[in-house]
């Protein structure tokens, strides 16, 4: 290698200097290290998403654990994020590596989070933004995403976590499930939401057989308040459900 110092160079991206991929190896051996962990204790993984500007970083290390170690099960699961309007073609390129590599794709379908971030950086740095154009655009992508991922979960290809507290989807999902005659016990679809929000459309879903995760927002309250206002932007039709659930 002519300069050890840099492995490559593209215009306009910094440069990719040995201490980076050193950085990012050692990234890849703790990640196996804790994947590892997780199959002995029969456990699962599920990689958040971020801002589009990191994620690609992201999807490349989670699909490579996917390949690796979802063998007929899915320990690992990729998080979507059905308001980026490349996310359906997103899901359609990982659908297709699972299905010709034969690895399990895991998959946590939501909204997303970052949606004032996103518009106003797209805005700032001059380029189209990636959010969907309104919020019955998201609400069309996610049913859409999950009727093609609930037909690879009918093929034995795919593992979901459907997290929304939106009950329109809730109820489109269950619906979907039945008509598809999928076991609704199963783990190959889950539904998950937050610990304290839709409590009763957990409560609901549960007395039914479907399988609910509930997450508890754990951590230093400057970090959790955020955490939470997004959630609940990404979510609105949780408003009204919320009400209820105060009212009760």
């Amino acid at each position: 290698m002519s300069n050890p110092e840099i492995i490559t160079q593209i215009e306009g991206i910094p440069e990719l200097t040995v201490e980076l991929v050193e950085g990012g190896l050692r990234l890849k051996h703790r990640l196996e290290q804790i994947i590892e962990r997780t199959k002995s204790l029969d456990a699962r993984i599920m990689i958040d998403a971020e801002q589009t500007y990191m994620q690609p970083a992201i999807d490349y290390f989670t699909v490579e654990l996917m390949r690796k170690h979802n063998q007929g099960v899915a320990y690992i699961y990729n998080t979507y994020q059905c308001y980026l309007k490349t996310t359906p073609n997103t899901v359609t390129l990982d659908a297709r590596d699972a299905i010709s590599r034969g690895y399990t794709l895991g998959v946590k379908l939501v909204r997303g989070a970052y949606l004032v971030e996103e518009t106003a950086r797209a805005a700032r740095l001059n380029y189209t933004n990636p959010v969907q154009d309104s919020k019955e655009d998201t609400d069309q992508a996610y049913h859409d995403m999950l009727d093609v991922l609930l037909e690879l979960v009918s093929r034995d290809h795919c593992f979901m976590l459907a997290g929304s507290h939106n009950e329109v989807t809730v109820r489109y999902l269950m619906s979907r499930l039945q008509y598809l005659h999928l076991d609704t016990g199963s783990e190959r679809v889950v539904f998950g939401q937050l610990y304290g929000l839709c409590d009763p459309t957990t409560f609901q879903l549960s007395s039914n057989g479907y399988t609910v995760f509930k997450a508890i927002a754990w951590g230093p309250v400057e970090a959790v308040l955020p955490f939470l206002a997004r959630r609940a932007q990404e979510n609105t039709g949780m408003l009204g459900s919320t009400t209820r659930n105060l009212i009760c």
